[in-house]
């Protein structure tokens, strides 16, 4: 399972990556807002997806970035984080879907796809070489 982290700003952006992202054998995407159902216990929904995901995809904007108090977003990272730690196999990628985010350090070698011109441009995402990295990348950490 593949869980999409990100900030409530950045909705739009994330929910048309993932329309065209389940078009593709990647596996099953959650996301709040997306796949969680409704009368789920959202805190302990998203606390359970990221304890569980083979794959967290953060995606990083200005809104998102980790120098930014923004509610629950700082609990997820916090997780993210200890997960990291602790189980330093499991996959995470960062997308950048906007500019101007603070990365700490300790992320910073991790891998990095960026669809932040693609986005502000408005291009159509399916053909672009970033995009098709997403998926190949998706596909082998599969």
């Amino acid at each position: 399972m593949i869980f999409f982290t990100y900030s409530n700003k950045d909705f739009k952006d994330v929910e048309k990556i993932y329309f065209l992202l389940i078009r593709y054998p990647i596996g099953d995407i959650v996301f709040a807002r997306g796949k969680l159902g409704l009368g789920i216990d959202f805190e302990n929904a998203i606390i359970s997806a990221i304890r569980s995901a083979k794959t967290i995809v953060y995606f990083l904007s200005e809104n998102s970035s980790f120098d930014k108090e923004s509610g629950f977003l700082n609990k997820e990272r916090q997780l993210i984080m200890d997960r990291l730690r602790f189980d330093p196999n499991f996959n995470f990628l960062l997308v950048e879907i906007g500019y101007g985010a603070f990365l700490p350090d300790q992320f910073k070698w991790r891998r990095r796809i960026s669809l932040s011109e693609e986005l502000e441009f408005s291009l159509d995402l399916s053909s672009t070489s970033a995009f098709h990295e997403l998926v190949n990348t998706l596909i082998i950490m599969k």
